[in-house]
Order: C-alpha cells, then structure tokens, then sequence
C-alpha cells in the first residue's frame, strides 16, 4: 500500500511540473529577455534584407535607365553618320 501512495504522489508531482513549465509565470525572466532578443534579431535582420533589396533594385533602374539612353544615343548616332556621308558625297537633295 506504502508503494502505491509513493506512485500516486510521483505521478502528482509529474503533473504539477508539467502544468507550471506550460505556464508564463514560471518561466525565468532571462528566458523572456531571450526571445525578445530574438525577436529583435530578428526584425533587425528583416530590415537589413529589405534596406538592402531597396538599395539593388534602385541600382539595377539606374544601370537600366544608363543603357537605354546609351542604345538611343548609338541609334541616333547611326542617322546622324548617315547623314554626314551624304553631305560628303553630295547627294542630299537641296529643294
């Protein structure tokens, strides 16, 4: 009977422990400084990403504007050649 009261009192005990682990009261103060820490880490890292994504993609819109203003300048450049070719060879029409 004696092993019966010791088993019942352990699976008590059992319990008991399980019930206050699960509760916010009994967790020590250092394990909340912990995951606010890492919450903090954590929203320090997403903000870098996105600092750092804004910064490329405004890079690459520049380097795109700087090549599509250099394919204008070849492509009037092609005219303008074309142009003087003909001045030099005299076959512009005067009217």
């Amino acid at each position: 009977m004696s092993h019966e009261v010791e088993l019942g009192s352990c699976i008590a005990d059992v319990a008991k422990s399980e019930d206050n682990t699960s509760s916010p009261e009994s967790n020590p103060p250092g394990e909340k400084r912990a995951t606010k820490h890492g919450l903090v880490v954590a929203m320090i890292v997403i903000g870098v990403l996105s600092l750092v994504g804004l910064v490329a993609l405004v890079a690459f819109s520049l380097w795109r504007r700087k090549q599509r203003q250099e394919a204008q300048a070849r492509f009037v450049q092609l005219f303008e050649d074309d142009d003087f070719l003909d001045e030099e060879a005299d076959l512009k029409d005067d009217l």
